[in-house]
């Protein structure tokens, strides 16, 4: 066993420092991996000292049983929620729709980070092929941006030969369940009483949670448009979003 754990605190250190080549040390909740790869080799130490040993021998029956259910029942609900993320990585909209809503991302500066690109080159892709689909970009001004994030969409979907007149700016939002509440709030106003056909543009890991929010938050007819992620970080991503989906549930926007 203190082999096994020792293992898998050089694997989880290992990814870590992948990460971190990769994007560097901000991206979000990234701090677990080195957390996870330190205590797996705290347990592999301590397992073997005698002492420690008989310190377990001395634990109840009765509470080791509650800590192993406790253990197997968050596991199982981790592995649930995984698979959740997991079934809706693959999805491709359909054709004809009213509008995209392209969810936010970092940017670095004035610049798309590689999530935020990886949404605008599916935008861009869906956009050219229907002509008659109008966009929202969604997304506000956070910490080491420059413009907001929505703006930062603006500009390189134009440069890239999307029309003005046919973006719509959401520069308000700080979350995804405010980008999808916001923008709603700009369909109603700009046509109140239709039954918009919306895509969702978000990267794959992220799809599965933006769907239920939409669902949740009132969109009608809705798909998405799964987008590439960071091919490094995915692991990491899908990970934190099992996290989000449980905190979204429990905070009501799921």
């Amino acid at each position: 066993m203190g082999i096994l754990l020792g293992i898998l605190g050089v694997i989880c250190l290992g990814y870590y420092a992948a990460c971190v080549r990769y994007a560097g040390v901000r991206v979000s909740m990234l701090w677990i991996w080195p957390a996870a790869g330190i205590g797996f080799w705290v347990l592999a130490a301590a397992g073997q000292f005698e002492c420690f040993r008989e310190m377990v021998r001395q634990i109840p029956p009765e509470l080791r049983l509650t800590a192993g259910v406790f253990v197997l029942l968050a596991v199982t609900a981790f592995l649930v929620l995984t698979g959740l993320v997991l079934s809706a990585m693959r999805m491709q909209g359909e054709k004809g729709l009213d509008v995209l809503v392209i969810l936010g991302c970092q940017v670095k500066g004035r610049v798309p980070s590689r999530a935020l690109l990886g949404r605008l080159q599916t935008a861009e892709k869906y956009l050219k092929q229907n002509p008659e689909t109008l966009a929202i970009l969604s997304g506000g001004q956070g910490y080491g941006e420059e413009i907001t994030e929505a703006a930062c969409m603006r500009q390189w979907l134009e440069s890239h030969g999307i029309a003005d007149n046919r973006l719509i700016l959401e520069e308000q939002s700080t979350s995804t369940a405010e980008n999808l509440i916001f923008c709603l709030k700009i369909l109603k106003k700009r046509e109140a009483g239709k039954c918009w056909k919306v895509g969702i543009v978000t990267n794959h890991f992220h799809m599965y949670r933006s769907l239920k929010i939409a669902e949740k938050k009132g969109y009608g007819d809705v798909c998405g448009l799964s987008a590439p992620g960071g091919s490094v970080l995915v692991p990491h991503y899908i990970l934190r979003e099992a996290v989000a989906v449980l905190k979204e549930r429990i905070c009501g926007n799921i």
